[in-house]
């Protein structure tokens, strides 16, 4: 049966017939209340809330043909989702209309909403709780261990931050930990820091790693807010310069490192003052990575298997770092000996105490040094010296350009100490009997 056109004065049309749905003629008027005009008609359709979850739907077209195929797909739409709501029972068809509502609330397609949040709680990899993960991470680093391909220390430093990380969470599915939880977790990891910062940086690894193996939809850790991330790393607290050794400090160290050779520590003072090689670097550098015979081309190249992050760097030696060198036992492989996992630091411990910078009282050491000293002398004297931090960077194996380093170096040491530092020559230090004399003739 053809339904009923809708005439000037005709009541709504029920189309489709028996739906409940109704298309309205409207008169379309301008002006105003005086002088209003018609120009035409637009059709209606009201789709009533009880067809439409609570919610009365209306939508206005130009012609009939396009307001009843309106009409008609959006009773298709109904009576598919009638089919299922129908299946519902009471409690779900009010879950149902709440997140219809809330979802128009907020402006939000529900369909996309839904997927988003199954897309974080139901991960395509499955569930793993944190300690699955933290092992399943932990034994590929084992294995690029046992390849070479991992330092011994840094699997140390995975396996003990990666088990606190295991033991704080227990058996908490990874997926459900908040970035909160996160935060407040690390902010109890102790006072200093640079703790926090090392925690925070392989607990970013072990959510990395839940990525990418689809264990979590995102990273929690990525999530933290700026201020989040300053109030972890301490970036609140007030800035303290790094500690630099005075060059009478200088003198003290290198005296006692070739007063006493049988520490085996020469070399690894040598290279620490005055060419800036960290100290896990000097524990594996190797003479042969010491050139010294060129005179136009003496240099330390710390290979990737050597440095820190795996940089290949040259570094251009001082006159008197050639000097010192030429000093040292050269006839064994590594620079510096390394019989067991604290032998340097026993032995650098011993080298302090007969240098005035720490002594053991009661059994327990009491330092006076300043932590990386001679790392930090160098950078600062170096840079005062010449004044060209992209040069003072790259020795120090820092990436390009890296100014924020400097900030801390700038005017620790004026230039006529720089050159005082690099002037320190073995004949002069050796044969010194006074180190304030020999202070003055340096400068």
């Amino acid at each position: 049966m053809t339904a009923p056109a809708i005439g000037k004065d005709s009541e709504p049309l029920e189309y489709p017939a028996g739906s409940g749905i109704k298309i309205h003629r409207i008169r379309n008027k301008t002006g105003s209340d005086d002088s209003r005009k018609d120009f035409g008609h637009s059709f209606r359709v009201r789709i009533p809330a009880r067809l439409n979850g609570g919610i009365r739907k209306d939508r206005q077209f130009a012609d009939i043909g396009s307001a009843k195929t309106f009409a008609r797909d959006e009773l298709a739409n109904l009576l598919a989702l009638g089919e299922d709501f129908s299946k519902l029972n009471e409690e779900d068809r009010r879950i149902a209309v709440r997140a219809m509502r809330y979802a128009k609330e907020q402006e939000m397609d529900l369909m996309e909403a839904v997927e988003y949040s199954s897309s974080r709680m139901n991960p395509s990899g499955g569930d793993r709780t944190v300690g699955q993960v933290v092992d399943e991470f932990i034994e590929i680093k084992e294995s690029r261990a046992k390849q070479g391909d991992l330092r011994e220390r840094s699997l140390r430093d995975v396996r003990s931050r990666g088990s606190r990380l295991s033991k704080i969470f227990g058996e908490r599915l990874i997926k459900t930990l908040a970035p909160k939880e996160i935060k407040q977790s690390l902010m109890t990891l102790g006072s200093a820091p640079r703790t926090r910062k090392n925690y925070r940086m392989v607990w970013g690894e072990i959510f990395k790693f839940a990525m990418q193996r689809r264990y979590i939809g995102e990273n929690p850790i990525k999530s933290l807010s700026s201020e989040d991330e300053r109030e972890i790393a301490g970036g609140n607290q007030s800035w303290t310069p790094p500690g630099i050794l005075s060059i009478p400090e200088v003198i003290r160290l290198l005296k006692g490192a070739f007063d006493l050779p049988e520490l085996d520590l020469c070399a690894a003072v040598v290279l620490g003052l005055f060419v800036g090689v960290r100290t896990e670097e000097i524990k594996r550098l190797k003479w042969s990575d010491i050139h010294l015979d060129d005179p136009e081309e003496q240099r330390v190249t710390i290979s990737s298997e050597v440095a820190k992050k795996r940089r290949l760097r040259h570094i251009m030696l001082e006159t008197n770092a050639v000097e010192w060198l030429f000093r040292c036992n050269r006839s064994t492989e590594f620079v510096t000996q390394s019989k067991f996992e604290n032998d340097y630091q026993r032995r650098f411990r011993q080298l302090l105490e007969y240098s005035g910078f720490g002594e053991t009282v009661d059994g327990k050491w009491q330092s006076k040094w300043k932590k990386n000293g001679m790392r930090h002398s160098y950078g600062t004297y170096h840079f005062s010296k010449y004044r060209n931090s992209l040069q003072t960077a790259s020795n120090l194996g820092h990436k390009s350009g890296d100014d924020v380093l400097f900030d801390h170096y700038r005017n620790l040491a004026t230039r006529s100490e720089g050159e005082a530092y690099f002037n320190l020559a073995p004949q002069k230090v050796l044969d010194a009997t006074d180190d304030l004399i020999l202070l003055e003739a340096s400068i």
